[in-house]
Order: C-alpha cells, then structure tokens, then sequence
C-alpha cells in the first residue's frame, strides 16, 4: 500500500495503545510499590506467584507484557464492523507472512473473481472454513495488514465494497460507504 498511509496509521495505533495501556499499567504498578505496606506487598505478590503456575495466567501476562493481546481501537485505515478490527488476525498464516491477506468465507464468483483482480503488490488472497474463528457464519472478507492485524472486515460484501475497502485498508485510496 501507501508505505507512508501506513507507517501514520501505526503511528495513531500504537500511541494510543501506549498512552491507555502502558502507562497505565506502569502507573499502577508504581502506584503499587510505593504506597502499599510491605505486609500488602507481599500477601499480593504471594498470590500472583501462585496464579502464574497456572497455564491461563502465563498465558494472560505473556500477551499482556509482549502486547500481542493489544486492540488498536482508532486509525484512519480501518474499516469495516467487526469486533476483530484492530486485533491480531485469527489466522495463524498470516502471522508468519509479512505482507497483506485477504481471507474470504463463502465468496460469491464476482467477490471472488474481484478479489483475485485486486491490483496490490504480494496480496495473498486466501478462502477459509475457519468461520468460528472470526465469529461470522456469513460470507465474509477480511483483511490482515502486513503487521497482522485486521484492518477490513465486511459481511456479504459486494465486488465494488471489496476492492474500495482493501485498496483503502492498505493506503491506497479513499473507501466507499455502504
């Protein structure tokens, strides 16, 4: 896409993250260590030592403190209604990848057909039965960015929305309302 559209939109992304997460976070913690009484202190890290051995705790703070669980709530490149914009992809393939998916579920031949005539440099346009996964039973289009999370996701979407939407999740151009 529009290298520069796309490194401003990271830039929007992430400070927010850093601004409603880590410092949060960071402020709480010193929060924590300074005005807790060391009795408190260590009643409490005594019971987060105990819940880390459990395998959905390693797993939480792990995703906390790489920021992997992080949603990007705002960014002038995403579009579409889903819960999962701004999350990392569900599929695990486009994690290994480095450049823009575009997964579709149950395309109709003209989506299909629209989608496979995209005109993006190393677009990889993939179907998937992984339905549940991005909680929609109903055909779909969905858009993992080069940096793996969801930038467009649209419900029965048409072949004009299709290549409007894509093209303007990458940078490319402006999209079309539906």
């Amino acid at each position: 896409g529009d290298v520069d559209k796309l490194l401003d939109s990271y830039d929007v992304e992430r400070h927010e993250a850093i601004t409603k997460g880590v410092e949060v976070l960071t402020d709480r913690l010193s929060r924590f260590g300074l005005f807790t009484s060391q009795n408190t202190r260590s009643v409490l890290l005594g019971i987060i030592g105990k819940l880390i051995r459990f395998p959905i705790f390693q797993r939480r703070a792990l995703m906390t403190m790489t920021m992997l669980g992080t949603r990007y709530r705002h960014s002038p490149l995403f579009f579409g209604r889903s819960s999962l914009i701004g999350y990392r992809s569900p599929e695990v393939g486009a994690l290994a990848e480095y450049r823009p998916s575009l997964f579709l579920y149950q395309p109709s031949e003209d989506v299909s057909a629209a989608a496979n005539a995209l005109d993006i440099p190393d677009l990889q346009v993939a179907e998937t039965n992984n339905w549940a996964a991005w909680k929609c039973s109903q055909p779909f289009a969905a858009l993992v960015r080069p940096d793996g999370i969801v930038g467009y996701f649209q419900r029965d979407p048409t072949p004009d929305d299709l290549r409007q939407n894509v093209r303007a999740a990458l940078g490319f151009s402006k999209p079309v309302s539906r």
